[in-house]
């Protein structure tokens, strides 16, 4: 495990919505990240015996036609061309968990996704949560203090049927997404974000936090604990290289703002 300390660079200045460029990754290997020598989030890139399979059958059922998933347009073609994408991936996702109150969807209470009623979906959401769960032993492991703060503000401040486990809150799963910069502003403050990476004849598909100028590689099978409330990030370009070509996110997080309306 490699020891990385985080130093923000202070001629950084956020672009909010621009897509990142293709560039290598400069984060390959098991590496904790430390902030002014606090431990803060980790990278692996093996996952234990015992989560893989979990990972797995959650990939399997997430790009079946059980699960039901909202297609995704991020940018144009022009935009697709410029990053030397030869041709556009199917974009999708899908939410488990809890979705905070959106007004101005008409979504005037916080709730559980609408995924979990659809029988066909439950093996999906059921391996979400084992997967939600499998992640503590990792976290507690290298983020204690951390793990505790984290759990201890999801239990206190959410509700327990709006949650995935006592860790978070909501899951995404991503197909073929590549992120324009952004920050996860409706996390609980001190939170961690949980990301699983399955990739297949891909390359690209990056995370990259440009104010500490690090790339990682997010390689397939692999585990980053990310704290996205706390930096502006994206993921760059995914290009397949051959027919079928993907690259899969599954992403848990914990809003900090359900309480605003709660569903009857």
């Amino acid at each position: 495990m490699i020891d990385l300390e985080l130093r923000r660079d202070p001629e950084f200045s956020p672009n909010i919505g621009e897509f990142p460029k293709s560039c290598d990754a400069n984060v390959t290997e098991d590496t904790i990240f430390f902030e002014d020598g606090v431990p803060v989030g980790f990278y692996l890139t093996r996952l234990r015996s015992e989560v893989l399979p979990i990972l797995n059958k959650m990939n399997s059922e997430f790009m079946s036609s059980r699960v039901p998933k909202t297609k995704m347009a991020r940018g144009t073609l022009r935009q697709a061309i410029q990053r030397k994408q030869p041709r556009r991936v199917r974009q999708y996702s899908t939410i488990i968990g809890a979705i905070p109150a959106k007004p101005h969807f008409k979504r005037y209470t916080s709730r559980v996704s609408a995924v979990h009623r659809e029988t066909k979906a439950r093996e999906f959401c059921r391996q979400g949560m084992m997967l939600a769960k499998a992640t503590e032993i990792e976290y507690s492991k290298y983020l204690p203090e951390l793990f505790s703060a984290q759990k201890s503000g999801v239990t206190e401040t959410v509700p327990n049927r709006l949650r995935l486990t006592d860790l978070f809150t909501s899951s995404i799963s991503n197909a073929n997404i590549s992120a324009p910069f952004h920050q996860d502003n409706g996390n609980i403050r001190g939170s961690v974000n949980a990301i699983y990476t399955r990739k297949n004849r891909c390359e690209g598909g990056f995370l990259t936090i440009p104010e500490y100028r690090v790339v990682v590689e997010t390689s397939n099978n692999s585990l980053l604990m990310y704290p996205a409330w706390r930096n502006v990030h994206g993921v760059t370009p995914i290009i397949p290289t051959g027919y079928g070509g993907y690259r899969n996110s599954f992403v848990f997080y914990s809003l900090g703002r359900l309480m605003q309306g709660i569903s009857p």
